[in-house]
């Protein structure tokens, strides 16, 4: 069982749910590395649900129509209004298709007393259309406070409130660091993997320029002025004025 520190609150609002015996939508809502997942986990684990349906986004297949739907329907083994009770779970929401959360609003708004039991993972601000005015529960995951950090990894107290800093209390950032904060409290923390596929994706998506920019942004550091970095990337100012309009998506 995955081991939570912090959500006692959060596992009494899902086991709640769960005990209306009742159509029930639960989301949940957290940053990257806030928990979410790991929450639904341990909630899973010692909920003893007789059936377990569960899907989740996908970055690239976010554009594919109804793909997160057709995933729903293989796994449920035939059409989507065939699942009516035990807990259906979409993690990663913010990726699904819009077509797949449509079908999914169609279906449950037709729910009138099946024990079903819907959890709704996803990032904060994402556009679940009507599927956020569905929930019966809303559960916004706050960051682990620094005693919390202390008592999930076991560190002491520097490297924990060192860790606590770096992660911002994010939970998966801190278990994926856990064991690789330095013992010299000068050197840096390296960052979470989650966090550098995201940018990743993020720069891939830029365009040549922008992505130049970003790049030595970083190599300048926090606080460098655009002209400084525009001039280390291209050679020149010229790229100011057009690569922050790239980055800001057009």
């Amino acid at each position: 069982m995955v081991t939570l520190t912090g959500r006692d609150a959060e596992l009494r609002a899902l086991d709640a749910a769960r005990a209306a015996a009742c159509p029930r939508v639960v989301l949940v809502e957290a940053p990257a590395g806030g928990g979410k997942t790991a929450l639904i986990d341990h909630w899973l684990a010692g909920a003893r649900a007789t059936r377990v349906l569960r899907v989740s986004g996908e970055p690239t297949e976010t554009h594919i129509p109804h793909g997160v739907l057709d995933v729903l329907r293989r796994r449920a083994g035939g059409e989507l209004d065939t699942v009516r009770s035990g807990v259906l779970v979409l993690d990663d929401a913010q990726w699904a298709d819009p077509e797949s959360i449509d079908a999914l609003v169609f279906a449950l708004r037709r729910l009138v007393d099946e024990p079903l039991l819907t959890i709704v993972a996803s990032r904060p601000g994402a556009d679940l259309r009507g599927l956020a005015r569905l929930a019966d529960t809303r559960l916004t995951l706050a960051p682990l406070t620094q005693a919390d950090v202390r008592a999930l990894t076991g560190l002491a107290d520097g490297p924990a409130r060192r860790l606590w800093e770096h992660t911002g209390g994010l939970p998966g950032h801190v278990r994926a660091l856990a064991a690789h904060v330095p013992s010299d409290p000068e050197a840096p923390l390296p960052a979470p993997a989650v966090v550098i596929a995201e940018i990743g994706r993020a720069l891939a998506a830029c365009t040549p320029a922008a992505r130049a920019l970003v790049q030595a942004a970083s190599v300048l550091g926090n606080g460098c002025r655009l002209a400084d970095a525009a001039q280390l990337a291209e050679g020149s100012a010229a790229p100011a004025a057009a690569a922050p309009h790239d980055l800001a998506g057009g």
